[in-house]
Formats: C-alpha cells, sequence, structure tokens
C-alpha cells in the first residue's frame, strides 16, 4: 500500500492527486545493516518466537528486521523443520524439540545467553517492522538513560481491577494507533518492544507458565 500526504495551504473540496509513477529499487541489505550498526553505537539482537501456522508470515518479519539488527533470533515451536529463508549468517534459530515449547515466552529464549551489553528488541512473527523502527525505538531507550523499556503496544489497567482481561477494566494502546507524545503505560506487549541488556534482568525461570 502506497499513502501519499500532500501538503497544502488551502485545502479545497474535491481535491485530488495523481502518482504518474513509482520506481521500486533493491535494497542493498549489506550496506543497509552496515549504516544502522554504525549509527546505533551498541549491538542491537532481535528475538521472536513462531509457529508453523505462520510460516509465511515469519518470512517477512525476519526480512524486514536483518538490516536493522545484529542478528535476528527465532524460536521455533513445533515446526516439523527449519524454513531454508532462516539459512542466513545472521539468523540464529533454536527448536522446541531441542529445548521446550513455552509459547510466546521463547522469545525470551536467549536470554540468558553471554551477548554483549546492548539493545535487545522482542518481537512477534507476523509483523512487518519498519526501516526506521530499530533505530526509533532504541533512541527512545537511549534518551532514558538505558532505563526504559519502550514499545509499540502498551495496556493501562483501571484500578481497582477483578479481570484483567474485561474490556471495561483496561485500556488498549494499540500499535495501529498513532501517538502524539510518548505514554507510560502498566503492561508493555511484546508484539515489538524495546530494552537496554542492563534493565533486562529476566531469566527463563522467570517464564513459570506457557505463553
Amino acid at each position: 500500500a502506497i499513502r501519499l500526504f500532500l501538503p497544502t495551504s488551502r485545502p479545497t473540496h474535491g481535491l485530488s492527486a495523481q502518482i504518474r509513477e513509482v520506481r521500486l529499487s533493491r535494497l542493498d541489505e549489506a550496506l543497509a545493516f552496515e549504516r544502522h550498526r554504525n549509527a546505533m553505537g551498541a549491538p542491537v539482537l532481535a528475538s521472536m518466537a513462531s509457529i508453523p501456522s505462520r510460516r509465511e508470515m515469519l518470512y517477512d518479519a525476519v526480512h524486514s528486521l536483518l538490516h536493522q539488527c545484529d542478528e535476528v533470533r527465532v524460536y521455533l515451536n513445533g515446526y516439523p523443520d527449519v524454513p531454508d529463508f532462516l539459512d542466513h549468517p545472521r539468523v540464529r534459530v533454536r527448536r522446541s524439540q531441542d529445548f521446550d515449547d513455552n509459547g510466546d515466552a521463547g522469545k525470551f529464549g536467549w536470554i540468558e545467553e553471554n551477548d554483549p551489553p546492548g539493545y535487545r528488541i522482542i518481537c512477534d512473527d507476523d509483523l512487518l517492522f519498519p526501516t526506521d523502527a530499530v533505530k526509533r525505538l532504541a533512541g527512545k531507550v537511549l534518551a532514558t538513560g538505558n532505563r526504559a523499556m519502550v514499545g509499540l503496544h502498551g495496556i493501562l489497567v483501571r484500578q481497582p481491577f477483578t479481570e484483567y482481561y474485561k474490556p471495561q477494566e483496561r485500556h488498549v494502546v494499540h500499535f495501529q494507533s498513532a501517538l502524539a507524545m510518548t505514554k507510560p503505560v502498566h503492561v508493555l506487549a511484546t508484539c515489538i518492544m524495546c530494552a537496554h541488556s542492563s534493565s533486562l534482568p529476566a531469566r527463563r525461570s522467570t517464564f513459570m507458565f506457557r505463553n
């Protein structure tokens, strides 16, 4: 989908614009990655969990992140095989057959790795991520002295509450809705979130229940 914004000082009813030509150019993934890595100043590691029904979407999710991250890690839950498109030098794969099937908590399957300090992207396997998603999220984290966790989807819980999933007891700040400013939330969703490794003290044992 192509969305065109045409600023005008004198908008009139029926004003229209026509796209006469669209040019597509192939992204040089290696060059784009080098630019991103130089701009970030710290390693960026992304991780997601996937299920077989999202196999086709997984391709798009991984490849929209590869030029933005030093490594994309994919935890495959219940996959009978490892998809060919994950055969990439900067993609790491774990299979539930070798570890466990802990649902989307598999996103945190690498949390105890001895990785260099840097930014961690936790995300879903069925989204396309904008080309500047990592840079913008990490920039928000950096602005807090790397103390905050920042994401694009969150929940405010009404106080007091009796049932978490009751619509009237919570307000969802949806990732498809634009925000004019940063908004604090009680619960940050892992569809896409960013944190510095120094503020992620969790361990695999933290995730006691599936999903």
